[in-house]
């Protein structure tokens, strides 16, 4: 979620930063999921603008899941209530995704929705 040129980012359990997310529910197509899933972790309504890329990645070894980035903007409100899936959150510029322990495929997918943005 970008909003202003800054990307909102959660701090998971293993203490690393990630985008809000989560996985289907049955039923559910992935642009629902991402929607539900940023209401449930930040109680933040959303819209889905577009995908933004999907990639194969290891979590821990020989862990993997499938990410898909979306670009989604923020309806309403901008007031987070933090669930406890997560420690922290924060709203981040494109320069403080080199000092965060954030995953090069989430940074990738940032940086095309923030670049384009600048423009």
């Amino acid at each position: 979620m970008v909003h202003k040129d800054k990307v909102l980012l959660v701090k998971n359990e293993r203490n690393v930063w990630e985008l809000p997310g989560g996985r289907m529910e049955s039923g559910e197509v992935p642009e629902e999921t991402v929607v539900r899933e940023i209401y449930e972790e930040l109680g933040l309504n959303c819209s889905v603008e577009k995908i933004i890329n999907a990639y194969d990645f290891e979590v821990v070894a020989y862990r993997h899941v499938f990410i898909v980035a979306y670009h989604c903007k923020v309806l309403g409100n901008l007031s987070i209530q933090l669930s406890d899936e997560h420690m922290e959150c924060g709203w981040f510029s494109k320069k403080d995704l080199d000092v965060l322990d954030l995953a090069q495929g989430y940074k990738d997918s940032i940086l095309k929705v923030i670049n384009k943005s600048l423009h």
